[in-house]
């Protein structure tokens, strides 16, 4: 009986060490193509590691202009997708590789889908889209023009890139290709004289909820953020939105890891937020919607995420709306053309 029961420990103890490698390395292969790194930026000891850094975590004075609160009776579809609105204009799902640069693969997003849905795809063609890589070449390289920058790989604060897209703007990858071809390539591209290629640039940078987390006292401003993201999508395009990154390892807690998401309502059911963090990472909103989980009618956002087309749902989420889970109606931000 005693070796019985040896026998059998020993077979669960193996299982358990088998369950445990099986999520170790499916995280470990998630994870490789797009870690997260220490933000180089106003890094203090409250931050996590993170490619991106929420504005809220500033400790200076600076005003944050902010979206007007909507009005309870502005009409806002139910369900909405971009994609569907304004085909040809969003930007399809890239990848952002080993370089925790999702920063810069978002704003651009952005700045691009904005563009076509204000302007048409005259000066910015339906293929084409403002380049992330030149983007985090010069804002970490300015004084590197037309050579690699090795320092893009370090986080930002969103609103400091949508500021610089707003100065300074940025060329698509389309005219880099043309001039020199390494669009794809985190080159800080000058223009030779002589030619004419201008870059595409914002006009303006708004956070776009009304109240940061520290704000959100009551579910009455959680709903006034809520309607006013929805409302800003619908209106005018995607917007971007700095999330937590969590990953539990525990086998009962598999549905909360972000890197291992694969289909679903992300954050659903979900009790409250878990407590493995892994810094903070910048997505794309770019529409809303809702369906039946576990008979339960369940709200969610469209997130694009910057992972290619093998994570999630073609590189798409559907994630949790209007429960601020992981932070995602706390610090969204957009650009005007």
């Amino acid at each position: 009986m005693i070796k019985m029961r040896t026998a059998l420990l020993i077979v669960v103890v193996i299982v358990v060490v088998i369950i445990v490698a099986i999520l170790v390395s499916a995280r470990q292969k998630q994870d490789e193509p797009h870690h997260l790194v220490v933000a180089a930026s106003g890094e203090t000891s409250k931050h996590e590691t993170s490619e991106t850094l929420p504005a809220f975590l500033r400790n200076d004075d600076r005003i944050i202009v902010s979206s007007s609160k909507v009005a309870a009776e502005t009409n806002i579809p139910s369900s909405f997708d971009a994609r569907t609105k304004w085909p040809d204009r969003i930007t399809p799902v890239m990848d952002q590789g080993s370089c925790g640069s999702c920063w810069a693969f978002g704003t651009t997003s952005v700045l691009s889908d904005r563009y076509k849905i204000k302007k048409g795809t005259g000066s910015l063609k339906s293929n084409d889209y403002v380049s992330p890589y030149h983007l985090a070449a010069c804002m970490k390289c300015p004084h590197q023009a037309n050579s690699l920058c090795k320092a893009v790989c370090t986080g930002n604060y969103v609103d400091d890139v949508f500021n610089y897209l707003r100065t300074n703007g940025c060329y698509s990858i389309g005219a880099i290709n043309a001039n020199c071809g390494n669009g794809t390539q985190y080159i800080c591209f000058r223009p030779s004289r002589g030619k004419s290629v201008s870059p595409i640039k914002a006009s303006s940078v708004f956070r776009v909820n009304p109240y940061n987390p520290g704000e959100l006292t009551t579910d009455s401003k959680l709903l006034t953020n809520t309607r006013t993201i929805m409302n800003e999508i619908a209106t005018n395009g995607p917007v971007t939105a700095t999330i937590r990154i969590f990953d539990p390892m525990d086998s009962g807690q598999r549905q909360h890891n972000f890197y291992l998401y694969a289909s679903g309502v992300y954050g659903s059911n979900w009790r409250g937020d878990p407590k493995d963090v892994d810094g903070y990472h910048l997505i794309v909103l770019l529409g809303f919607g809702s369906e039946l989980v576990n008979g339960v009618q369940t709200d969610y956002w469209i997130v694009k995420n910057s992972w290619g087309t093998s994570w999630g749902m073609g590189g798409y989420c559907k994630f949790a709306r209007g429960r601020n889970r992981a932070i995602i109606e706390s610090d969204v931000w957009a650009c005007n053309v």
